[in-house]
């Protein structure tokens, strides 16, 4: 896979941001998600190739805390990036790192694809791409397994037909009313 944005672009911000957050928070990982690459083009009439220079405005990272310390994670979120304006913008999304390694071994989906995929800015060496070589693991997790569970069984009732024709002959209420025994707004089904 292709780098999603060109790393000279983030390499004048990475250090600057890394040390922030380190110092910030101490964590484990800091992936890149996303950011935002803004280029200026310059034509003329006197120039047949235009230059352009392009400069990075905000990104979103994923940083991964060893210790929470007591704090919930949007505190971590909004400390980290408070302290992290001043250099460049940025949103942060902050996970315990037991709980995105407890979702690489559950083989969900978002961990693997950020495990996989997403450029590291830092790496304090405490998790170790070879534990999770291809990440295949078997959902043994009986909770993970059952949060699963209920959120499929929650789509398939969504998604489920009316159980009588004037709702199903609606499209504004059809689904509305049909959800699930619970929230019924019609008397019909």
């Amino acid at each position: 896979m292709t780098p999603f944005i060109d790393e000279a672009a983030i390499a004048v911000h990475q250090q600057q941001l890394t040390e922030v957050i380190v110092k910030t928070a101490n964590p484990d990982i800091i992936f890149l998600l996303g950011a935002t690459l803004h280029r200026k083009k310059y034509e003329s009439i006197f120039n047949e190739s235009a230059p352009f220079c392009q400069q990075l405005s905000d990104c979103t990272l994923l940083i991964l805390l060893p210790n929470l310390a007591n704090k919930e994670l949007h505190e971590w979120q909004d400390k980290i990036e408070n302290h992290c304006c001043g250099i460049l913008p940025v949103t942060t999304l902050v996970l315990a790192t037991f709980t995105f390694v407890e979702w690489l071994q559950a083989d969900i989906s978002f961990a693997r694809f950020v495990w996989q995929h997403a450029p590291v800015l830092y790496d304090a060496g405490t998790i170790y791409r070879e534990d999770f070589p291809e990440i295949k693991a078997v959902i043994n997790n009986k909770e993970v397994t059952k949060q699963w569970e209920e959120g499929f069984s929650k789509a398939k009732e969504f998604l489920a037909e009316p159980n009588c024709t004037e709702c199903a002959s609606s499209t504004r209420w059809r689904h509305l009313c049909c959800i699930s025994p619970q929230n019924r707004l019609c008397g019909h089904c």
